[in-house]
């Protein structure tokens, strides 16, 4: 299992890497998708299963898991921590350009 840290509003895509004695292998039918946590981390599999993005909503833990067939019934999962929101804590005016003289 595998950890992954984002803060609320981030956005990452899961993908399905099915091997046999660390060869690529293949899958029988769709995997599926599925978040212990639906107000953490919010699933959308991409059509045929082999993806998901992942978007975090709100700051928590969520497990996110995919289930599949090859050889028999597979199951892999990987840890979403949302450590914070993306809310300014500070602010600060900043000059970006000189102005442009007025044309009349």
């Amino acid at each position: 299992m595998a950890i992954v840290n984002m803060i609320v509003g981030q956005k990452v895509i899961l993908a399905v890497v099915p091997t046999t004695s660390n060869l690529a292998a293949d899958l029988v039918g769709t995997p599926t998708w599925v978040t212990s946590s639906s107000a953490v981390a919010g699933v959308i599999p991409a059509p045929g299963g082999r993806t998901a993005e992942v978007t975090a909503k709100s700051v928590g833990s969520a497990t996110v898991t995919v289930n599949a067939v090859g050889v028999g019934a597979l199951s892999a999962n990987h840890t979403i921590t949302v450590t914070a929101n993306n809310l300014a804590t500070a602010m600060e005016v900043t000059v970006r350009s000189p102005p442009q003289p007025t044309q009349f």
